[in-house]
């Protein structure tokens, strides 16, 4: 029996906001790794990943559903966002164990591959529509048939500056809001410019980043029919995925 002696976190990154767990075993050489990143809470997560590691001490590397509802069961608050990172950690480094174990990679034994490749998209984006567009090209050219467009950074389109935002009296001051209804508008003219040039042969997405109110989000996915996008990504926030029915049924 394998018996877990260590669990050691590594960040990387120049700002150190990517965590990897390490588990270490009893037998030389042999550990494993796993990815627990959260990239605004990389702290967060490090400190629950030691607070946990006591438990995880001369454990079986083997029964790793037991060790899983043990760190999922060890808390009175649990399924948050910090805790399923650090529970992800750790059981992607045990199946790594397992893997290097049985000799063979960890998809193998969760029954082998269901593909032989998977197709990469590439991140076009431009300050402008002209720039976007020159992004979009260069990577078609390249040989990307999957291109994803945005206009500048995420939720670009929709930010307005400081004299542009009508905010309430006395509301807090800031260099830039968001705006749903320029977001509306401006989305929509991005794609209907690069389908005008480029036409229907790149598959165009788009990353909403969560920025939508939902009745806002349903109203951009119905406008951004007639340009035909390959997906249309993060267009809700996790806890309202109920809208998605309603996206569906429109």
């Amino acid at each position: 029996m394998t018996k877990i002696t260590g669990i050691e976190t590594i960040r990387t990154r120049a700002d150190g906001t990517w965590l990897f767990v390490k588990v270490l075993t009893d037998q030389p050489g042999l550990y494993g790794i796993g990815s627990a990143s959260d990239h605004y809470r990389c702290k967060v997560v490090q400190t629950a990943i030691e607070t946990v590691a006591p438990l995880l001490i001369g454990r079986d590397v083997s029964r790793i559903e037991d060790i899983w509802q043990s760190i999922y069961t060890a808390g009175y608050w649990r399924n948050d966002a910090i805790g399923n990172t650090v529970i992800a950690g750790i059981d992607m480094a045990l199946w790594d164990i397992k893997g290097k174990e049985a000799g063979m990679p960890v998809y193998q034994l969760l029954g082998g591959a269901t593909r032989s490749a998977v197709a990469a998209y590439a991140h076009a984006s431009g300050d402008t529509l002209t720039e976007l567009e020159d992004d979009v090209r260069r990577y078609w050219e390249e040989g990307y048939t999957v291109i994803r467009c945005q206009l500048g950074p995420y939720g670009g389109g929709g930010f307005l500056d400081r004299a542009e935002a009508r905010g309430p009296k006395n509301h807090w001051p800031q260099d830039r809001a968001f705006d749903d209804d320029a977001y509306l508008e401006n989305v929509p003219k991005m794609f209907a410019h690069l389908r005008d040039k480029l036409g229907f042969g790149p598959k165009l997405t788009h990353d909403v980043h969560e920025h939508l109110a939902p009745h806002n989000a349903v109203q951009l996915a119905k406008l951004l029919e007639p340009y035909r996008l390959y997906f249309l990504e993060d267009l809700l926030a996790p806890e309202q995925v109920q809208w998605y029915r309603l996206v569906r049924q429109q």
